[in-house]
């Protein structure tokens, strides 16, 4: 009876080694990910993706803002159009466009409050910025910027200093062009 006794136990500390083991791999591989995060939201105390215009600086990142908030923020966009999207659906295209920028959104017709639509900016003059990035910057101050939102890693960063690019699964697409060492294009694109 005894040796039984001593068996189970044997087997009941064995599993519960390999129940925190488990416990521990599932913590250790989420704490990473969570303090990248953290880390690039918090660092520059901006959010994720910021878009200045008109004066207003409004976050752009994946699921904000709303349509209606775009609105309440730049005023009604300078052009709308349907395009014919599928059998039964369009897609409302509005943009908003000043000398040097143009911000773009792509809606489907029947989920027009839905915060998930597509998001094109150009930004080619010094009225706009994003992230408080605005085009005449030297190359360096943009670079360490980016760094310090994204972190290198999630970073094309090109030899010939002629463009940053994003390039992580986690990140929108955005380039960074640059012309003569300072800062000529951003483009944004999150579809």
């Amino acid at each position: 009876m005894n040796k039984h006794k001593n068996k189970h136990r044997k087997k009941t500390l064995l599993c519960r080694l390999a129940a925190a083991f488990c416990c521990f791999a599932i913590i250790a591989a989420l704490i990473p990910a969570t303090a990248a995060q953290a880390a690039s939201d918090s660092s520059s105390g901006e959010s994720f993706v910021t878009l200045k215009y008109k004066g207003k600086t409004l976050d752009i990142s994946y699921s904000a803002p709303t349509y209606a908030q775009i609105e309440k923020a730049f005023g009604k966009p300078d052009s709308v159009k349907k395009e014919p999207y599928g059998l039964e659906e369009n897609i409302i295209i509005s943009t908003y466009k000043a000398d040097g920028f143009r911000f773009t959104i792509r809606r489907h017709e029947f989920t027009l409050d839905d915060p998930e639509f597509g998001k094109h900016i150009v930004i080619t003059s010094k009225k706009a910025a994003m992230n408080g990035l605005k085009v005449g910057m030297s190359y360096e101050k943009v670079q360490k910027q980016l760094i310090k939102l994204y972190g290198e890693s999630n970073l094309q960063l090109q030899k010939n200093k002629k463009k940053i690019v994003s390039n992580s699964m986690n990140l929108p697409y955005f380039q960074y062009v640059f012309k003569d060492g300072k800062l000529s294009k951003i483009e944004y694109l999150n579809s």
